[in-house]
């Protein structure tokens, strides 16, 4: 576990930068050592209230990054929350081990950086993501 206690600020955990009023703007789950399946509740941590995913302010989150990680799942619907999102980062160490990605992703209206390891993922990239007018890079790799 690369976080102190559950007891210690969310802001200074590793991974996580926050706004001087305390709202987290960006987590990087890079090389945790997360494995298993990803929780269809990570992408609803804004608004989940257990011990898995304290509540903290999300809705300033710029930069999502998880990747170089040993995971499987689904990118929940409600990604398309996160709209003061300008970078994403997701993709695993598994190939094929996340579903469809969700067509939520084109209303990311502030995206400037999209990453996604194309053999992660099962399925065709939704066509909303043409609606992305900020995007500047993508890289399905």
């Amino acid at each position: 576990n690369n976080w102190p206690s559950n007891t210690s600020p969310i802001c200074v955990k590793s991974g996580i930068k926050c706004s001087s009023d305390g709202s987290v703007i960006e987590l990087n789950l890079q090389n945790f050592g997360l494995d298993g399946i990803l929780p269809t509740e990570f992408f609803e941590w804004r608004s989940t209230q257990n011990a898995t995913f304290p509540t903290v302010p999300l809705s300033d989150l710029r930069k999502l990054h998880i990747h170089e990680q040993n995971l499987a799942g689904v990118v929940s619907t409600s990604i398309g929350v996160f709209t003061s999102l300008t970078s994403l980062i997701i993709w695993t160490e598994r190939e094929g081990s996340i579903s469809a990605l969700p067509s939520e992703l084109g209303l990311l209206s502030q995206l400037k950086f999209l990453s996604l390891g194309s053999s992660s993922f099962i399925g065709d990239i939704p066509v909303e993501i043409g609606n992305l007018s900020s995007l500047r890079k993508l890289d399905i790799t």
